[in-house]
This record gives C-alpha cells, structure tokens and sequence, in this order.
C-alpha cells in the first residue's frame, strides 16, 4: 500500500493485549524528517499502553512500548525494512528488531487502547509517507519462532 502523507487505515485491536502480543512489519518511509506511524497497535490515550512499530520521529526509528514514547530508538533510513516488536511471558520483556538486529528490551506492560491505532497513522496523527509491504500481528509472544518468521520475510522483500 502506499501512504502518501493524508492517508491511515484503521487498525482493529480488540481482544488483544500488548504484554502478549508481536508484531512484523515491512515498511518503506520516503524521508527520516517527520512524525510518521508505520503500525500502532495501540495508542497512547491514557499513556501506559503504547505498542507502536515503528514510529519515525527525530530522524530515528521508535518501537513505542508501554510507557515509554521512545521506547527503543535507532537511526532511522528510506530503506526497506522490518521493523519487528514482540512482548510476551516467553521472552520475559518486549524487544524490537530493526530487520534482523536486536535493538534492546524493555519491561512488560499489559492492556490496550483499542481507540488510538492505526496503520499509515495513529487516529489522524502522524501520517505516514511511504509503503507498507506487509503488516503480521500475533496475539501471542512468537519469540519462539521470530527468526524463522524474520528469515521468511527477510527473504521474501530481498531484505539484508
């Protein structure tokens, strides 16, 4: 699909909970300089229940998790890429993945905001520029099986 900047598509998260929860995404952004949500599973209404995948802010790539707004961060790129998060009892934590590079953990949250998400954009926010190939969420910890499920799509979008 292509997101050209006035565009979102609904997101549906109800049942789901972002301490049990994974998410892979591929995404392309045309440029690092804005405000951009690529897939927000839930929002950020009372600030606790963030699971956002990825946001572009500040030239960097957020995996928005639970409290924290930031997150995991990394320099962002107009590359394709796949941006993974899961969280679940499994791994004991959430994690993100920027294509196949670990970028850290943070402290499991549980619940969902089931009225701030979106894919392209969060409620009318942060509209996304750019092309989403592919979007999977699991409302269970796949850390089990996230590299396999990494090395298929990895291979699929030609992604090193």
């Amino acid at each position: 699909m292509r997101f050209v900047g006035s565009d979102e598509l609904p997101f549906d998260s109800t049942g789901l909970d972002i301490g049990n929860l994974s998410a892979f995404t591929v995404g392309k952004f045309q440029d690092t300089a804005d405000t951009e949500y690529l897939l927000a599973v839930s929002g950020n209404a009372d600030g606790n229940k963030r699971f956002q995948v990825p946001v572009l802010y500040a030239s960097n790539f957020n995996y928005a998790y639970g409290g924290n707004v930031s997150g995991l961060s990394t320099a962002a790129n107009v590359y394709r890429n796949l941006h993974t998060m899961i969280a679940g009892s499994t791994q004991g934590n959430a994690q993100a993945w920027l294509n196949d590079s670990n970028l850290g953990n943070l402290s499991l949250s549980s619940g969902i905001d089931s009225t701030d998400t979106g894919v392209g954009a969060l409620n009318g926010f942060g509209r996304m520029d750019g092309f989403v190939f592919e979007i999977i969420v699991y409302d269970s910890d796949q850390s089990t099986n996230r590299a396999g499920i990494q090395a298929n799509i990895m291979t699929h979008y030609n992604i090193t």
